[in-house]
């Protein structure tokens, strides 16, 4: 019987597009999720429409992922943010009490957003171990699907 179709776009999540058959390049194009929600800031859009355009055109990304879009271009943002001010003011800092040496808060901060877009990435598919565990929706005008 051999074994079951995998559909065009989860193979190029997976990054396995080059075992596509020709014939199967002309799956129809999605458009990128248009409504983005609208307490983004410019740099927060920018990252927002960058993982949108991606995650659609693999069709990972639905309407249901539109939180889940915002707030990982909110965290990448703030990760942005975080390693400017890490630049400036260095990761040790100097505690005003003891006079110690310690860890920068700033560095804390920037470790939780760099797990927390990390987790948003895993959850679209987006690094290589979480790729098998992603599934896509296909549409009804699939030939392969319906065999």
């Amino acid at each position: 019987m051999g074994r079951s179709h995998i559909p065009s776009a989860l193979r190029i999540v997976r990054g396995t597009e080059k075992r596509i058959k020709p014939a199967r390049k002309k799956d129809p194009v999605y458009d990128p999720i248009a409504d983005a929600p609208k307490d983004l800031t410019e740099p927060e859009r920018k990252y927002y429409d960058e993982y949108a355009a991606m995650f659609c055109r693999s069709k990972v990304a639905t309407v249901v992922a539109l939180t889940a879009l915002g707030m990982l271009a909110k965290a990448r943002v703030k990760v942005d943010e975080f390693r400017r001010q890490l630049d400036t003011e260095g990761y040790s800092v100097t505690n005003p009490r003891t006079m110690n040496l310690q860890i920068n808060p700033i560095a804390v901060q920037l470790r939780f957003q760099e797990t927390l877009v990390l987790k948003l990435l895993k959850e679209f598919g987006a690094t290589p171990t979480s790729r098998p565990g992603v599934s896509v929706e296909t549409s009804s005008d699939d030939v392969w699907q319906s065999m």
